[in-house]
Parts: C-alpha cells; structure tokens; sequence
C-alpha cells in the first residue's frame, strides 16, 4: 500500500487531500506543521536492508 504525508496548517485543506487519497486507497498521515510531519515520517520509516 502506498502512503502519502499531508502537511498543512489548515484542517479543511489536509483533510480534503486526505479524503481523496483515502478513496484511492492509500495509507495517509496527516500533519499540521513541520515538526510534527518529521516526527511522523521518521516514525513510519522502516530500518534499510543491507544489499546482498
């Protein structure tokens, strides 16, 4: 699943992209500033695997 990070001061504007990624079916956060949106996308990161 695809995932998309919405950052944005204004509720409405954030939660009209979210309602359209939603209905494309993909995996949303959402963020009012900067920092949250960093904070957020640290967190979903995954640890990188080591090529072999």
């Amino acid at each position: 699943m695809n995932t998309v990070l919405i950052l944005d001061d204004e509720t409405a504007v954030r939660q009209s992209f979210a309602d359209y990624f939603e209905d494309q079916l993909w995996n949303v956060i959402q963020a009012a500033s900067a920092e949250e949106a960093i904070r957020r996308a640290i967190k979903q990161m995954r640890p990188l695997q080591p090529k072999r």
